[in-house]
């Protein structure tokens, strides 16, 4: 029995771009619900942030799997080929995100670094869709990624 790779592993991208369109709307409405709720109590209003937070950087991990995955190494360790989603999943995804990441920075958190933490990470996210959104399909980098322990060094 034949098992077509290539279709499975679209069947695969579609359900998580699925997966990433519904869990952003939910964090969307999240984060309006906390900029409208007042009356929230404190301790809440601090858990929802936390939860925002942990919720956002499941999101970035989960990209960076997919990003990972996807990256093919060629003859030369010096040049790496990436393409991960494509231009439909983009069109989707970007503007969500987008309006996510909008509604994060208007928002006033109790904890600041739940904030800062939260934009640049999607704004890493963001990344991952202008590399697939590029016309050729595939992006060239001369250089590797910085390692993930460095990560916070790099992007601060």
């Amino acid at each position: 029995m034949k098992v077509n790779h290539t279709a499975l592993q679209k069947k695969k991208e579609k359900e998580y771009s699925n997966f990433f369109q519904y869990l952003i709307l939910f964090l969307i409405h999240t984060i309006e619900e906390l900029k409208n709720g007042e009356s929230i109590p404190v301790k809440v209003r601090n858990q929802l942030e936390l939860n925002m937070v942990t919720s956002i950087s499941l999101l970035w991990n989960m990209y960076l799997i997919m990003f990972t995955k996807n990256t093919s190494h060629h003859r030369s360790r010096s040049q790496v080929f990436i393409q991960t989603f494509d231009e439909k999943q983009t069109r989707i995804l970007l503007p969500l995100i987008q309006q996510l990441k909008k509604g994060i920075e208007k928002y006033q958190f109790f904890n600041n670094h739940y904030k800062i933490q939260s934009v640049k990470m999607l704004e890493q996210i963001h990344q991952y869709h202008i590399v697939s959104s590029n016309d050729s399909g595939s992006f060239k980098l001369d250089t590797f990624p910085p390692a993930p322990w460095l990560a916070n060094r790099v992007y601060k």
